[in-house]
């Protein structure tokens, strides 16, 4: 066998430049560009009254995330990891908003929707969902709404897709 040459599988023409992944012109959309302070738009707005929020979610870091949003905008956060643990929080506290999850382990969005529904001061009530391992999100969003819920958000959402949920601004 003679010496044989490896040639590259892509051949850079003389006119492309040397390194383009450093020469891109697209921008990161603004909640992404941490070149910017992405969630300055949670700054409370001179109309926002903080508001009391329930988020319950058996995922620790999203309960986090969604938690450091809305006290970027002033609001007060409890957080519960399952239904049980939301029950018990609203049993000795009011609140105004209940952000939760449809499916989780110990007790489940849908059981807490409906154990609210009949309550004295209701909370308004946002359902979220990724779907899971036996229904797709769609699914699970339409029963949290026949529910009882008032809005429902498809994970993932935005910052602003919550805020929008929370006030009243969605459909």
């Amino acid at each position: 066998m003679g010496a044989h040459k490896l040639r590259p599988l892509f051949r850079r023409r003389k006119s492309q430049p040397r390194h383009p992944a450093r020469e891109h012109n697209f921008a990161l959309p603004e909640a992404l560009n941490p070149a910017t302070k992405s969630l300055e738009m949670a700054q409370p707005e001179p109309s926002h009254l903080p508001r009391t929020v329930l988020i319950v979610d058996d995922s620790h870091d999203l309960v986090r995330v969604l938690a450091s949003w809305l006290e970027r905008r002033a609001d007060r956060v409890f957080c519960a990891h399952s239904g049980k643990e939301a029950a018990a929080i609203l049993r000795h506290n009011q609140v105004d908003v209940v952000v939760t999850d449809v499916l989780m382990p110990d007790g489940d969005g849908i059981e807490l929707i409906t154990s609210m529904r009949h309550s004295d001061k209701r909370p308004r009530l946002v359902a979220m969902s990724g779907g899971g391992r036996f229904m797709n999100a769609p699914n699970c969003l339409d029963l949290a709404q026949a529910a009882g819920a008032n809005v429902c958000l498809q994970k993932p959402f935005t910052h602003l897709e919550l805020f929008a949920a929370i006030d009243g601004h969605a459909a």
